[in-house]
């Protein structure tokens, strides 16, 4: 994840996963205090499962300073199954789009795309804790990221007032827990991995695995820059 400076943006990737984040852009009716507000409703009620309830642990090592989070409200969350999960003679598939494992059912906050769809996650560890998922129920999360995905995120982002994350866990190595393809958006945390990046002359952590790093040219952010530097950080 990347917390960008105002005058830069910046994406890394992993071996697992992808993070963007971007500064004001473009405006768009869903500003980010419509979104705060579906989500305290959506929480508030009991639809969203979410607490600011938490214990963290640190541990340093070397140069990696680790932040473990213990919330109650990721106790219940699914795994990931391979198998498809029993209906039980309930009517779930109703609230689940075709092909999906999601239910987005009373989570929906609205369309950002004809691809994509904004709703709330149901076990957060953040406020708002938000997932943009495809509209075609069939893309899954093994899936690399494509052109509408990165449109969709850039656009989201760009109509916050704050700075936010977005990620993506690709595939059961990368931490999914549903095979509907989906990113997150959380508010950026403090001390990222790649705070680094907000400095010019920030250096980066020394750390026992491969992970790549993009600085951005603000100049020349779009979406298809940015699909383009995607696959390239892939190769």
């Amino acid at each position: 994840m990347v917390k960008p400076s105002p005058s830069n943006h910046n994406s890394t990737h992993s071996n697992t996963g992808i993070a963007l984040n971007a500064s004001a852009l473009q405006k768009t009716t869903m500003n980010e205090s419509f979104v705060l507000s579906e989500f305290d409703r959506l929480a508030n009620s009991g639809t969203v499962i979410y607490n600011d309830m938490e214990e963290i642990f640190e541990h340093i090592d070397g140069d990696l300073k680790f932040q473990f989070l213990l919330i109650s409200a990721l106790a219940n969350k699914p795994t990931i199954s391979l198998k498809a999960p029993a209906i039980n003679g309930t009517n779930e598939l109703d609230h689940k789009r075709e092909g999906s494992d999601i239910s987005t059912h009373g989570f929906e906050i609205g369309e950002i795309s004809t691809s994509n769809l904004l709703v709330a996650n149901k076990f957060c560890w953040a406020r708002p804790h938000l997932m943009l998922i495809t509209s075609d129920g069939y893309q899954r999360q093994y899936e690399g990221l494509n052109l509408n995905d990165i449109k969709s995120v850039w656009f989201r982002l760009s109509a916050l007032d704050t700075e936010y994350v977005a990620f993506y866990n690709c595939g059961q190595d990368g931490g999914c827990s549903r095979l509907h393809k989906h990113l997150q958006l959380i508010p950026t945390p403090p001390n990222l991995f790649a705070s680094f990046l907000d400095s010019e002359d920030g250096q980066p952590p020394q750390v026992p695995f491969e992970w790549f790093y993009h600085r951005l040219n603000p100049h020349d952010s779009t979406p298809e820059r940015l699909l383009d530097i995607y696959y390239h950080l892939l190769e």
